[in-house]
């Protein structure tokens, strides 16, 4: 069975998005999609992480939009959040920037959370390192490509990720046959004039262009 996995963060996370357009061009038999308003890389590696538990990576395509790698988050055990934090009148809007939803991973219910700044955490594992988090996410993807999964990553936006560390990891990312894609989601869809439903938001034409346009013919080169 074939199946399309596609990831990123808010930019992502519309009804009509890119990964729905890419579905609907593919003769997949799945269509497995994380996106998270805020969300940070850690979170969609964690669902990597956990689809990987729960599933064989046999005839997986995996589109992986990068977001900001300043952002902090992930998956944690419930006991390690506030208790405050997990209102359920602030899911998805935590105070100071963040978000937060229950996700039924290999191990149980636990929390998806993108914590920015925010004091949200009861131990001390708010400390977050950017190097560290663009070796792992560039890691992860090669080391997917080597297992047979077909790989096609791009960045959402030019500053996700450091100008210098993206000319040194994409040489790295094509040596593991990623297919990677130069442009970027939100500057290509100024550059093409699309519909943006706030200042950085491209709207639903802007997300299907760039599938049909860029994601799609990377896809068969």
């Amino acid at each position: 069975m074939k199946t399309l996995m596609t990831l990123g963060c808010s930019l992502s996370d519309i009804k009509r998005n890119w990964g729905v357009r890419l579905a609907e061009l593919f003769p997949y038999n799945n269509h497995v999609h994380y996106a998270f308003a805020g969300g940070g890389n850690q979170q969609l590696l964690d669902c990597i992480s956990d689809y990987t538990l729960q599933n064989n990576l046999d005839d997986l395509t995996l589109v992986y939009q990068i977001t900001g790698m300043d952002r902090k988050g992930g998956l944690w055990p419930e006991e390690y959040i506030k208790p405050h934090v997990l209102d359920p009148e602030t899911e998805h809007s935590i105070d100071q920037g963040g978000s937060w939803q229950r996700f039924n991973s290999f191990f149980g219910e636990q929390i998806f959370l993108w914590a920015k700044n925010a004091d949200v955490l009861e131990k001390d594992i708010t400390k977050h390192n950017k190097l560290v988090m663009v070796s792992r996410t560039i890691s992860t993807l090669c080391t997917l490509a080597k297992a047979g999964v077909d790989v096609t990553v791009f960045r959402g936006w030019a500053g996700c990720i450091q100008a210098e560390h993206w000319e040194k990891v994409s040489p790295v990312l094509e040596r593991y046959n990623v297919n990677v894609i130069q442009d970027c989601y939100v500057e290509w869809c100024m550059n093409t004039n699309q519909r943006f439903v706030d200042e950085f938001h491209p709207g639903s034409e802007g997300a299907y262009a760039f599938a049909e346009r860029i994601i799609y013919p990377t896809l068969f080169t």
